[in-house]
């Protein structure tokens, strides 16, 4: 018997060959001090190695607008993403020093290195999110060189993760059938404030039925391709989170995955193992940035910046949509030192409440168009429509489409409008707002 990590209330157990495992199993459940057993079920990894790699290493990140986010990002410290699969090649140029020691979990030795490849792809499309940004990546070797692995292993990689300090974990695999110490696991990590991402399968069948994608704590990504169809192989369902790029996606593969002919160490796959780092990266940017905010302040965040693919609304597809921050705004970045803050009458205002802005000279209305005169929420970065009326010929009144939403904070940002005389606003202004409940 072998205890888990940090849990020593749960263990595996190696049978002899001459044990039958569901005698086993009822014994051990008739025993007072055990609240449950399971087998130590294997999953597996199913990406789609195409013959090519004449796709632009980028095209993932620029259809998302990950790298206008990545522009955007202030990193306030370092950020860890664990990767949980066959391993990573840690000398790829890609990475630049960015892998850091991690555990090979099937050899039970300190050097995680990658002897399928798949585990060095998914990191390089991390990488290739975050790019510049102080983002370390954590090889938790799981999955052995078919890429195949068990429970057990993946369970205490979640907790090491976790107790290491990670902020971020990538699941990209899975296989049909619930697993209670996996469900325990991803818990415990979600219960440190860690994000963790599951790739949804590559079966075209319910993701309910496949694990750890259906974990309710996980964030769930399906894949589309360049078109932002949905993928033909992508498991559907009402778990499905999110959708991300997972068609001809070209990264990084050591040279004993490098099958394309070109030897240059970069191949193409297809699957959700290829869509689950794109939201990963996406989690990590917003962590480096405000690394005060929780696992729903980040997913709110993540599914608040995407395009309403399929049905409107939530759908079993696409989940809240597919990932993109081409429209995303820092706000921090965008109002730099140029801008003054006013401090408004009253900060704290109700959500069918409209904002007024008043000048001190006439004012020329045409001048107040595009984001001239806009709110925004702080937390999703998204500008808020509205509808802006001139009450007199000095006061201006933002009027949101739809009530905003409680508890949260806006900003109404000013700048370059003109008076009737044609002078223009001396200094871009903004003021802060927090919704009451």
């Amino acid at each position: 018997m072998q205890p888990l990590h940090a849990r020593p209330n749960i263990i595996t157990v190696q049978l002899r060959p001459d044990q039958n495992i569901e005698e086993v199993i009822k014994s051990y459940e008739q025993r007072e001090d055990v609240e449950y057993v399971q087998p130590d079920y294997q999953r597996y990894i199913d990406p789609r190695v195409m013959a090519n790699n004449t796709t632009p290493i980028n095209w993932g990140v620029l259809k998302t607008g990950l790298d206008n986010l990545n522009k955007q990002v202030i990193a306030k410290r370092q950020v860890i993403v664990a990767i949980l699969d066959t391993g990573v090649y840690k000398d790829h140029p890609i990475f630049k020093g960015q892998v850091l020691a991690g555990y090979d979990y099937v050899n039970k030795d300190n050097d995680p290195d990658d002897d399928n490849g798949h585990g060095t792809h998914v990191a390089g499309i991390i990488s290739a999110v975050v790019g510049g940004q102080p983002v370390g990546i954590l090889p938790l070797k799981v999955l052995n060189k078919e890429g195949m692995g068990y429970d057990s292993n993946i369970a205490k990689a979640i907790i090491k993760a976790t107790d290491d300090g990670a902020d971020i974990i990538n699941l990209s695999f899975g296989a049909t059938g619930n697993s209670r110490i996996l469900e325990d696991a991803v818990a415990y990590a979600h219960s440190k404030g860690i994000v963790v991402v599951a790739a949804a399968g590559n079966d075209g069948a319910n993701v309910d039925d496949y694990c750890p994608a259906n974990i309710e704590s996980c964030i769930t990504v399906s894949a589309v391709d360049e078109n932002n169809h949905i993928s033909s192989f992508s498991n559907f369902g009402s778990k499905i989170d999110i959708a991300a790029p997972g068609t001809n996606i070209l990264s990084s593969v050591p040279d004993l995955a490098d099958v394309d002919g070109k030897r240059d160490g970069y191949t193409t796959y297809t699957g959700t193992s290829m869509a689950a780092p794109f939201i990963s990266g996406a989690a990590a940017l917003i962590k480096a940035n405000r690394p005060v905010f929780t696992v729903n302040e980040i997913q709110t965040i993540l599914f608040s910046n995407t395009i309403d693919a399929g049905e409107l609304g939530k759908d079993i597809y696409y989940g809240y949509g597919i990932i993109d921050f081409s429209r995303y705004i820092l706000l921090e970045r965008l109002l730099s030192k140029s801008f003054k803050e006013l401090q408004p009458p009253n900060n704290s205002i109700s959500l069918d409440k409209t904002f007024s802005v008043k000048f001190n000279l006439p004012i020329d209305f045409s001048s107040v168009q595009g984001d001239n005169l806009q709110v925004y929420c702080y937390e999703t970065g998204q500008p808020v429509p509205s509808m802006i009326e001139q009450i007199d010929e000095k006061t201006l009144r933002l009027i949101p489409n739809n009530p905003l939403q409680s508890d949260r904070e806006y900003w109404v940002v000013v700048k370059n409008i003109y008076s009737t005389s044609g002078k223009k606003l001396i200094q871009p202004v903004y003021a802060k707002f927090r919704t009451t409940k």
